[in-house]
């Protein structure tokens, strides 16, 4: 009964090296907070990207300011390629509903050449631009087609790229706007939520909404000399205060 519901399937998707997600690093907060973030977006605003959103933009700043400390550690450009999880609910055509079960993920890439200058505008317009062509390309593939394989197909594609050793390889998984404070198991509503890191990730970004809703918490996860140097970094100290105190 069960195989025919969920028949077994040949989805040979490549693995990547441990080495590139995991290794020493060093773990820490930023909390952009409302006003920051607006200004923030201001900051983006292009002729290509006249509305950036709050994640585009944060992820922007993160990625621009990692990029930076890792190209002045190395003492030459690299090239860098970030993940982004992508709800594709939206993106199938029919949309399914915001509350449909299951991993319904996609994977965009958007890429730095090692010749780019980190602007942040041209970094908000990268992400945008992977953001639009796999939304045209995903409604195309899933028409009368497999979701799955479409799926697995945007993360062999990713898979393949990020394997390259010239590469400097970044994850990202935004929370945001999963209404996660406002979920009761019966004992009353979160204070504060946060991530779990159970074994060391070093490129790694995770963001969740502040508690009101309007903020973003960044837990944000890089090797000791690249931290050392992001953490300094005025334009990311500009927008974000580094680990303040939680109130409750």
């Amino acid at each position: 009964m069960g195989a025919s519901i969920f028949p077994q399937m040949d989805l040979p998707i490549p693995m990547l090296p441990v080495d590139l997600i995991q290794g020493e690093a060093v773990l820490k907060r930023f909390v952009f907070e409302a006003p920051k973030i607006t200004a923030l977006r201001e900051k983006a605003i292009s002729a290509s990207v006249p509305n950036p959103t709050r994640v585009e933009s944060v992820t922007a700043l993160i990625w621009k300011c990692a990029m930076s400390a890792s190209r002045s550690n190395l003492g030459v450009p690299r090239k860098a390629v970030m993940s982004l999880g992508v709800n594709i609910r939206k993106r199938l055509v029919p949309a399914l509903p915001d509350s449909y079960g299951g991993n319904y993920v996609g994977i965009i890439s958007p890429r730095m050449e090692d010749q780019d200058d980190l602007e942040l505008q041209g970094i908000v317009s990268r992400i945008r631009k992977d953001l639009t062509e796999f939304g045209e390309h995903y409604a195309k593939i899933t028409q009368g087609g497999d979701i799955s394989l479409a799926i697995c197909k945007t993360v062999e594609d990713f898979g393949k790229m990020a394997m390259s050793k010239d590469i400097d390889y970044y994850n990202c998984t935004s929370w945001c706007n999963f209404e996660l404070y406002g979920a009761d198991f019966g004992w009353g509503k979160p204070t504060w939520l946060s991530p779990v890191f159970t074994i060391e990730l070093k490129n790694v970004v995770f963001l969740i909404d502040t508690r009101d809703g309007d903020g973003i918490e960044a837990w944000i996860s890089l090797s000791p000399e690249d931290m050392a140097l992001f953490e300094s970094n005025k334009e990311l100290l500009e927008f974000s205060a580094a680990n303040p105190s939680v109130s409750v």
